[in-house]
């Protein structure tokens, strides 16, 4: 299928099956070109990232068919392969943003369920406000442990989730009870 695509592209022809010695320029140029093409970005993507301790093969050919195309999806494989994790693979993108708030310490993680709430992007006031009501405060080192989850915005007045799939599991892992009191507490 690969060899078809790059003889279909390249345009060689019988030239296909002649030693590389033997092409001009140009032909070796578009044989180069079509065989870039015929392998997914996503695996370039991949290599280019992994360079330093390369997956095997076939286990980056897995992360690139489970990611499906979805680009978040993938840098979320890439992070949990990176940092070591080689367990099975998530086989979502919701499943990795649960892992991830999964393993934020208790205040942190509780912090981050109730901060979606408020929405993807919030005020400091508004979050600081919420979290007065169950005695959490918020300082450096809280923010530190949710450095990964939530952004800082520039005034460093707002803050915002880093991706709107890890605000929505953050709020769909709180009990409808509590989003309602939640929601009624902000609304006040």
């Amino acid at each position: 299928e690969t060899l078809e695509f790059v003889n279909e592209f390249a345009q060689l022809g019988s030239y296909l099956a002649m030693p590389i010695r033997t092409y001009s320029s140009g032909m070796m140029a578009r044989l180069a070109f079509a065989a870039s093409l015929a392998v997914e970005f996503d695996c370039y993507l991949v290599d280019e990232v992994t360079a330093s301790a390369p997956l095997r093969p076939h286990e980056r050919d897995e992360m690139v068919s489970r990611a499906g195309g979805n680009p978040l999806f993938l840098e979320e494989l890439l992070r949990l392969v990176q940092s070591g994790d080689t367990g099975a693979l998530p086989e979502s993108v919701e499943s990795v943003a649960m892992r991830q708030i999964d393993a934020l310490p208790a205040t942190a993680r509780h912090v981050l369920r109730m901060a979606s709430v408020l929405g993807r992007t919030f005020s400091l006031e508004l979050l600081t406000e919420l979290l007065a009501a169950e005695q959490i405060e918020i300082d450096d080192d809280l923010l530190l442990k949710l450095g990964t989850h939530l952004i800082v915005e520039d005034r460093g007045d707002q803050l915002t989730f880093r991706h709107a799939v890890l605000r929505e599991a953050a709020y769909a892992s709180l009990p409808f009870r509590t989003r309602s009191d939640l929601h009624a507490l902000t609304a006040d």
